[in-house]
């Protein structure tokens, strides 16, 4: 059974949200609710700053090292997005 959300966030973010799902043609709300699922997956464990960061970073191009903190994980995700 599928249940309407309402959610407030930025417009930048959701237009980076939109353009993500076009390019993906995956709907917004899966996108969502895939995230949410990955949550739930990990919720044994405390999420940390990293972790979620590996887990949004999913979507850009390559791996994302295991050994990165926080900080050079969201250098990296810049760093991928400057080069598309």
């Amino acid at each position: 059974m599928y249940t309407k959300l309402t959610l407030n966030i930025d417009d930048s973010s959701i237009k980076k949200a939109k353009r993500y799902s076009r390019r993906k043609k995956i709907s917004v709300s899966k996108l969502v609710e895939g995230y949410f699922e990955t949550l739930e997956s990990g919720a044994r464990k405390p999420a940390t700053k990293a972790s979620i960061a590996r887990k949004l970073l999913g979507c850009a191009k390559g791996a994302i090292p295991g050994d990165m903190n926080y900080k050079e994980a969201m250098a990296f995700m810049y760093e991928e997005r400057g080069r598309k």
